[in-house]
């Protein structure tokens, strides 16, 4: 080929991408939207971004066309903005000996980078999203969806919930209630909240009659916390909702091996977000109790008198299915009610034991941390002043002596025993959390499971109806 000949082509090809690249996202059949992060480093956990990264993934993995704008932190910055911890070894190189006698064995594991979230539309901060969603979420064209992922902090707000995003900014009920006022007729917009007190934005996603369709996943109610930030790299650990709502999408769980069982409920060959959801019901092993816009929809309509109903569950009822298959995963005998409510006094013994025996080795490490400081600040004065110059001293001249001075005394292996002890104890107590949860959802998918039927035998054809739309939106695939 001609030189002349391949500059053109090139130019041309060129000039195709910059094309393809203005045409509007908005022409694709889906637009996803997914917003992750911290408000600040130290609130932005590693384990955060990596859900960004397995949600994108996944949703990147999945057939149809879609575009997905993804908004992580600070954007392009190149400044850390994530925080990743490690155990330190246990020896002078890495500071552990001086880290724990002062209080800092955990800190010591910490470091911080910037986020490996790439490409991104932009940063994940209160301006940017009030510029960019209003216009994205009012390009919709009829027949089009929306997905709406946030995977971050969230806190309770004045009238509901609210994300807390980048650089301490936050977006409320009321921010959601004019985005979701720009969507055109005819499109389907969803959203999956993974943080804490999710539920709060129930009321916002819920259509009023003559809206478009619209519906909501949530990790947990709004008074809850969530699972989903730590800062450990351990992925076998991460169990928030996200973990098991993408996995059922993907059909593997995230560490790669198989999922717990089929998630396709209704054998179409693909799984729809509702399916998702039951999957995660079924699942997690979290502290998380999830609802979506359907389920919170008949827990809001529950009448006084459904206790002195009876009522018994349908064969096509999925809570009822979900709730049968837990009790039997943790052997709990019929009738059901009863033999949770002695398993969890049971566990609840346990965590009370275990809180004491904790508190018990933190007051014996601080005792220790006391008399070690004392000691080595006696010998080594300039030590008693981080950030100085005195300490900077300590550091060059001081510190391999001191962290020799702190190996040989007779309190530091029972420091370190106590130390390991609290944090291993405080993982105890978190699958003694995840147990209980287990026995508040196997009663909760109960009480969803009549609630539903007593609904669809008692509801007006209104309320009937805003339920089964809520229904129809969590089961369009994606």
């Amino acid at each position: 080929m001609h030189p002349k000949t391949r500059r053109g082509l090139a130019a041309l090809l060129n000039a195709l991408v910059v094309t393809c690249s203005l045409i509007p996202a908005a022409q694709a059949r889906e637009q996803v939207w997914l917003i992750g992060g911290g408000y600040d480093l130290e609130n932005s956990q590693v384990q955060i971004e990596q859900n960004v990264l397995w949600a994108r993934a996944v949703l990147q993995s999945l057939p149809g066309e879609r575009s997905i704008q993804t908004y992580f932190n600070d954007g392009d910055d190149p400044a850390p903005d994530v925080t990743l911890w490690q155990k330190p070894s246990e020896d002078a190189a890495t500071l552990q000996p001086l880290a724990r006698v002062y209080d800092a064995d955990y800190v010591n594991g910490e470091t911080v980078r910037s986020h490996q979230v790439a490409p991104v539309d932009g940063p994940a901060t209160r301006q940017t999203l009030l510029q960019v969603l209003p216009r994205a979420i009012a390009g919709l064209k009829p027949g089009e969806q929306g997905l709406f992922v946030y995977a971050g902090h969230g806190s309770p707000g004045g009238h509901g919930s609210q994300l807390d995003l980048w650089d301490n900014g936050q977006l409320d009920v009321n921010d959601l209630r004019k985005l979701v006022a720009a969507q055109p007729q005819n499109t389907t917009l969803r959203f999956v909240f993974t943080q804490c007190f999710a539920g709060g934005f129930q009321a916002a996603v819920l259509p009023r009659a003559g809206e478009p369709r619209r519906c909501g996943f949530y990790a947990v109610a709004q008074d809850q916390p969530a699972e989903g930030c730590t800062a450990s790299l351990d992925i076998a650990e991460y169990r928030g909702y996200g973990t098991y709502f993408f996995a059922a999408l993907a059909g593997q769980a995230r560490t790669g091996g198989p999922l717990l069982t089929e998630p396709d409920r209704n054998r179409d060959g693909r799984v729809d977000p509702y399916e998702a959801h039951l999957y995660t019901l079924r699942a997690a092993r979290s502290t998380d109790l999830p609802r979506s816009s359907s389920e919170q929809y008949l827990l809001d309509w529950e009448p006084w008198y459904l206790p002195v109903l009876r009522a018994n569950p349908q064969a096509d009822n999925p809570y009822a299915d979900i709730a049968t298959a837990l009790a039997d995963d943790l052997d709990i005998a019929a009738p059901t009610r009863p033999a949770l409510h002695a398993q969890r006094k049971i566990v609840q013994a346990q965590l009370q034991q275990l809180a004491g025996r904790q508190e018990q080795a933190r007051g014996r490490a601080q005792t220790a941390m006391e008399d070690l400081q004392a000691d080595v600040e006696r010998r080594w004065p300039d030590a008693r002043n981080p950030r100085t110059l005195a300490y900077t001293r300590f550091l060059e001249r001081d510190l391999a002596a001191a962290q020799v001075f702190i190996l040989k005394q007779a309190a530091y292996p029972q420091l370190v025993t106590d130390q390991d002890t609290y944090w291993a104890l405080d993982n105890a107590m978190l699958a003694l959390q995840r147990q209980l949860t287990l026995f508040d959802r196997i009663e909760q998918l109960h009480h969803l499971a009549r609630l539903r039927d007593v609904f669809l035998a008692r509801a007006g054809a209104d309320e009937r109806a805003a339920y089964l739309g809520l229904l129809d939106c969590e089961q369009q695939p994606l």
